[in-house]
């Protein structure tokens, strides 16, 4: 797995443990017990014919992914119980705005050269009348 490839799961985790650890703060009557013992991951069985060891690899790569992010739910329903003072909602967004982070870069630098563009533009007519007047009162 590649460098963004990871970076995206990460992103996926975080996302989740912030928008459980939300959605706990929001409701007040929330048992915590209840959703850890009724949250359980279920095994994936994949089986290839062609190639039992590639099937297996992404069977343990399913499986293990998927426990992994049921346990990580878990947990923070159980931490954001006993910390109802985090800003998940600040969190979330700020989150969300790294990862949109790089498209807005780039959307302002478009919008600084085609700004920059539009008034050279402007100021090269402006100069050209200049040019032309200045060539027409030399003449007359």
């Amino acid at each position: 797995m590649n460098k963004k490839g990871l970076g995206l799961i990460s992103f996926c985790f975080l996302l989740l443990i912030l928008t459980v650890g939300f959605a706990v703060q929001q409701n007040s009557g929330f048992d915590v017990q209840t959703f850890k013992s009724n949250l359980n991951w279920t095994d994936v069985n994949i089986s290839v014919i062609e190639s039992p060891d590639m099937g297996n690899a992404l069977e343990s790569l399913v499986n293990g992914l998927g426990e992994a992010t049921f346990s990580i739910a878990k947990w923070m329903v159980e931490w954001s119980s006993q910390n109802p003072t985090v800003p998940f909602q600040l969190l979330i967004y700020l989150l969300l705005l790294s990862i949109c982070a790089p498209i807005i870069i780039l959307i302002i630098k478009l919008l600084i050269i085609i700004f920059l563009l539009t008034k050279e533009y402007f100021q090269n007519r402006k100069e050209k009348k200049e040019l032309k007047r200045i060539k027409n009162k030399k003449d007359a």
